[in-house]
């Protein structure tokens, strides 16, 4: 599983060889357009924030496991 932002400041998106990715049998990719670089999360409030990463992974597993 790859999950990518392609507003990351470290690696943009535009670097990333989706096409070979997609084509891939042992990789699923998301590419999504924020999250800068290790920042995931959903909610307005910083108090409030709802871990979206941690949320994608465990959908993940439950679908694939």
């Amino acid at each position: 599983m790859l999950i990518h932002a392609e507003d990351d400041p470290f690696f943009p998106g535009r670097f990333l060889p989706l096409e070979v990715f997609r084509n891939s049998d042992y990789l699923q990719v998301l590419v999504v357009p924020t999250g800068g670089h290790l920042g995931f999360v959903s909610g307005l409030w910083p108090w409030k924030q709802k871990p979206w990463l941690e949320n994608q992974i465990l959908d993940f597993f439950r679908t694939e496991g």
